[in-house]
C-alpha cells in the first residue's frame, strides 16, 4: 500500500486499504455501509435501473445464469414483485385506516366542543367546506339572538 503526502494531507488508495483488511474487517465495513441511506439508494438504483445516478454499476453477468450479486438481486426482486406490491398495498391500507380513525376522533371532539360552546351561549357556524373557509365566524348568542 502506498501513502502519498500531498499539500499537508496523507493520501491513500481506498482499494489498496481494503485489500489489506481481513475478511472480518471488510464484512464489518460492508455491514455498516449497507445500512446507510446513500448506499441503499445507489444499490436500489442498480437493481431497478441497472445503473447508479453517476452511471456506475456492479458486475453484470451474461447468459441465462445469474452469477453476480446484482443479477441475483434483480432476479429475486422480479420473482417477488407480486409479494412486494401486496405488502406495500397492505401497509398503505393500514395507514389509511389509521388516518380515518384520527379524523373521526377530531370530528367527535369538534362536535363535543360545539355543544359545549352552544351550551355557554356561543353559536358555532355550520362546518364549512374547504372552499368556504373564512366565510364564517363565531359570535356570542343570548336568548337565541346574536349579541352585537
Amino acid at each position: 500500500m502506498r501513502v502519498k503526502y500531498v499539500e499537508g494531507n496523507l493520501s491513500v488508495n481506498l482499494g489498496e486499504v481494503l485489500d489489506c483488511l481481513t475478511l472480518e474487517e471488510k464484512q464489518e465495513i460492508i455491514e455498516m455501509l449497507a445500512c446507510m441511506d446513500d448506499v441503499i439508494k445507489r444499490v436500489s438504483d442498480q437493481i431497478i435501473e441497472g445503473w447508479t445516478e453517476g452511471c456506475s454499476h456492479g458486475s453484470i453477468g451474461f447468459g441465462e445464469e445469474f452469477h453476480t450479486p446484482l443479477d441475483k438481486a434483480r432476479f429475486e426482486v422480479a420473482k417477488r414483485s407480486g409479494e412486494t406490491a401486496k405488502d406495500v398495498i397492505e401497509r398503505l391500507q393500514r395507514a389509511a385506516i389509521f388516518e380515518h380513525a384520527v379524523c373521526d376522533q377530531y370530528q367527535s371532539w369538534a362536535i363535543k366542543m360545539s355543544h359545549i360552546l352552544y351550551d355557554n351561549g356561543i353559536q358555532c357556524p355550520p362546518s364549512p367546506n374547504i372552499s368556504e373557509r373564512g366565510k364564517y365566524k363565531i359570535v356570542p348568542v343570548e336568548d337565541g339572538k346574536v349579541k352585537e
